[in-house]
């Protein structure tokens, strides 16, 4: 199935009864309490410090054993950072330190055009010389 840019989309049916009375054995727990376990995981692991990359894969894995889907799970973390105030808020750029990213753009800029004039120059003295020796 394709969107109208042509990208590919995947469909994912909802869980059907059978996986969930499959999972339903494995854990006595309802599909709410299964989340709340799952957020309380999250909590603990913030509250030891710092959420890492691993440790939230890891969370992942286990959310997936507990029946709980990778965008699900996701989210539920997103919201345990949330409520824990763990997210860092987006960086505004100020004026100064936009006009200091533009000036050391420019001075990039020109940095490169002085390269190019230095090695322009450095190939027509050497033609010079090789013009000159033979």
């Amino acid at each position: 199935m394709h969107d109208e840019e042509g990208s590919i989309l995947r469909f994912v049916p909802p869980p059907s009864e059978e996986s969930e009375s499959a999972i339903q054995g494995m854990f006595p727990f309802s599909q709410h309490q299964r989340r709340v376990i799952f957020s309380e995981m999250v909590k603990a692991e913030i509250e030891a410090g710092l959420l890492r990359g691993s440790k939230r894969r890891q969370l992942m894995h286990y959310a997936a054993k507990l029946g709980i889907p990778k965008f699900e799970s996701c989210l539920l973390i997103a919201e345990v950072q949330h409520r824990m105030n763990q997210l860092e808020p987006p960086h505004v750029l100020t004026p100064d330190e936009i006009r200091h990213t533009l000036d050391d753009s420019r001075r990039s800029h020109v940095a490169v055009k002085n390269l190019l004039v230095a090695g322009l120059a450095a190939v027509v003295v050497d033609l010079a010389i090789i013009e000159w020796l033979f």
